[in-house]
């Protein structure tokens, strides 16, 4: 029996609230998995929590100090979780609960996580449509990871991949590629796109650049966070080969061209580049020790909330 935990991130979604949890409940009371929601409002300045603080039965709410962005909500929602198993999905209704059946479906020993995938989406071509195929294509490109469609927060993965890891940031926006550098085993469905029914995005075309971003960030950090002395030490060694080759050609212009000794253009470039080359070389093995030992260090602290919890029901 696969027994999971819903977290729903929100911020000012009062009026999708009531409508959202009726249709978890008409999807998932007919199975016989054990299942909880926890809802997470992370900051809103509308009637999100009032709205909230009325369900019950197998809805539970946490309510954050500040707003923190979804990370943390999804943080704060797995590790309050009484499953090991977690469902993620929006709070605007664009996702459609019953397709929280297919991913327990598809889940099997194999695999750690299912993502979903937008196929039909309901939203505006140019400002979310486009955008996002972009994004995901590039994403790709840099990663390796092959993962269509990140935006999809309609997923389900085991816990640990989270609470081993914490988010932090805007990780969320990645989330899959992280399971994957992770090492986890991962699988795509199709699921259903609905149009907003209230309210407006919280995103922009600004999106694109912090995804792009935080892209970037997920391969360095995959790079650092397992093998930082190696990584420093790459970029040391090829700073290293610049500097050693431009002291090459200052000694081939001192043998063969001592025409060319006089102060130039060229001897000024050549002498600041090596400068330049042993000293990032030099820089970059100190940073490559402390980075080894300060995430040899913090692996004893990596337990620690990024969130605060101010109210529960």
């Amino acid at each position: 029996m696969k027994d999971f935990s819903v977290v729903i991130p929100l911020l000012n979604e009062s009026e999708s609230i009531s409508f959202l949890a009726r249709e978890i409940e008409e999807a998932l009371n007919s199975i016989d998995n054990n299942w909880e929601c926890i809802w997470v409002d992370d900051g809103s300045v509308d009637n999100s929590w009032a709205e909230l603080s009325k369900l019950s039965g197998r809805h539970r709410a946490l309510k954050l100090s500040r707003n923190l962005g979804q990370s943390s909500a999804i943080m704060a929602g797995c590790d309050h979780a009484n499953f090991d198993l977690i469902v993620t999905l929006d709070a605007d209704l664009q996702n459609n609960p019953k397709d929280i059946l297919m991913l327990l479906e598809s889940l099997d020993e194999s695999l750690d996580c299912v993502c979903g995938i937008r196929k039909n989406r309901n939203d505006k071509m140019f400002s979310r449509k486009i955008p996002s195929f972009i994004a995901n294509w590039l994403a790709r490109r840099v990663t390796g990871v092959p993962v269509t469609d990140l935006g999809c927060t309609l997923r389900i993965f085991r816990k640990h991949l989270v609470t081993d890891n914490r988010l932090i940031g805007e990780m969320h926006r990645v989330l899959p590629v992280y399971f994957h550098l992770s090492g986890a085993r991962m699988a795509e469905i199709a699921v259903d796109h609905r149009s907003r029914r209230f309210g407006s995005s919280k995103y922009g075309l600004d999106r694109i650049f912090k995804f792009m971003a935080d892209i970037l960030l997920a391969k360095v950090m995959s790079k650092i966070t397992t093998r930082p002395l190696y990584f420093f030490g790459t970029i040391s060694l090829f700073c290293l080969l610049i500097g050693v080759t431009t002291i090459f050609t200052e000694l081939i212009i001192i043998l063969y061209f001592p025409g060319l000794l006089q102060v130039s253009l060229i001897n000024i470039v050549l002498i600041i580049v090596t400068v330049a080359m042993f000293s990032l070389s030099l820089v970059m093995t100190v940073f490559g020790l402390l980075t080894e030992v300060i995430i040899r260090k913090s692996s004893s602290t990596s337990e620690e909330t990024q969130y605060n919890v101010i109210e529960s029901k």
